[in-house]
């Protein structure tokens, strides 16, 4: 692929990944009563050997979301709200990736392509740019979805945390110039 064709998710932010993996978590463990915990589970929850003999990237990622449930002290209440949010959001959410990537390899294809024109390019290049923004959209509803469900202290956490990994991420780009 070409290099200027991005992937699908490639601007969200880490925080906006933790956010949409938070909503599917399978079980959260919280500072609440065994009780609570229990009505978080969902059926068929993740247990500690799936996690093992799942992908290193995929334990990663739940870590750091259960890390962020504990960090913002979500309820178990929230927790299922979130994974709500996201079911609701998931079907048109991987119709959108799909169609995406269908229309970034027609582009690339039209653009190498024998018999190309100008026209056929700027129109596989328009659909491209329609269908990231409807993923944009998409993303940008959920998050607000999401946001309508913190508290005022949660909110204030969720944004010194999107802060820090803004500034970690400047740093990184500084040490790389």
């Amino acid at each position: 692929m070409l290099h200027t064709l991005q992937s699908p998710i490639a601007h969200l932010t880490r925080t906006s990944l933790l956010l949409c993996l938070l909503a599917n978590l399978p079980h959260v463990a919280t500072d609440a009563s065994a009780q609570a915990t229990s009505q978080v589970n969902a059926p068929g929850a993740t247990s500690a050997g799936q996690l093992e003999r799942a992908r290193p990237d995929a334990v990663r990622r739940e870590r750091e979301a259960r890390r962020l449930v504990r960090r913002l002290n979500l309820s178990p209440e929230q927790v299922v709200q979130l994974r709500e949010i996201r079911r609701q959001s998931t079907s048109e959410r991987q119709i959108i990736v799909a169609n995406l990537r269908r229309a970034q390899r027609e582009l690339e294809a039209e653009i190498f392509s024998e018999e190309t024109s100008e026209i056929d390019v700027e129109a596989r290049a328009r659909l491209v740019s329609e269908l990231q923004a409807k993923a944009t959209l998409l993303r940008a509803t959920t998050e607000l979805k999401i946001r309508r469900l913190l508290t005022p202290q949660q909110l204030g956490a969720l944004r010194e945390m999107r802060e820090r990994g803004r500034a970690r991420r400047e740093a990184r780009a500084a040490q790389r110039r």
